[in-house]
């Protein structure tokens, strides 16, 4: 564990990570298992404007739910305004004002909030997936573009 520690605090990457999960020894001593959606949201590797622009499958990294700002993780969890509902819904479960710097500490508190994040992850997720996949389709927006070079 503890070179595991000094790996992770002399690591260049994974900031957004390191960012959520401040505490290792508590993270894992977690008793809630991860699932696809909220593994993306807690790496950031998923259907995010950032992260699809970085690996080139976007032009750019700009919300397409919002079209303010770059679309990164921490965008999604606390700022775009078309995940509101599902924001609130979390908040309400959890009894918090869920940000950056609690989201994994308020999941470690209780097995119903790492649930409600889990819950909040695979609905904003699946939403953004279907909207990528839509943006993909022939004659959508991204095929529109390639046609157009």
């Amino acid at each position: 564990m503890k070179k595991w520690k000094a790996r992770i605090a002399e690591a260049k990457t994974g900031g957004w990570t390191k960012r959520l999960i401040p505490y290792v020894d508590r993270w894992c001593e977690r008793k809630g298992d991860l699932d696809y959606h909220t593994t993306q949201v807690l790496s950031g590797h998923g259907c995010f404007g950032v992260y699809l622009h970085k690996i080139k499958k976007e032009e750019t990294d700009v919300c397409h739910h919002c079209n303010m700002g770059p679309d990164s993780a921490e965008h999604t969890v606390v700022e775009c305004p078309a995940w509101d509902e599902e924001r609130h819904r979390l908040q309400r479960a959890t009894g918090t004002t869920v940000t950056i710097d609690n989201l994994v500490t308020t999941m470690l508190d209780s097995p119903a909030n790492w649930q409600a994040v889990r819950d909040f992850a695979r609905a904003v997720m699946s939403k953004k997936e279907a909207a990528e996949r839509k943006r993909e389709k022939p004659g959508g927006p991204k095929a529109r573009r390639r046609e157009r070079t």
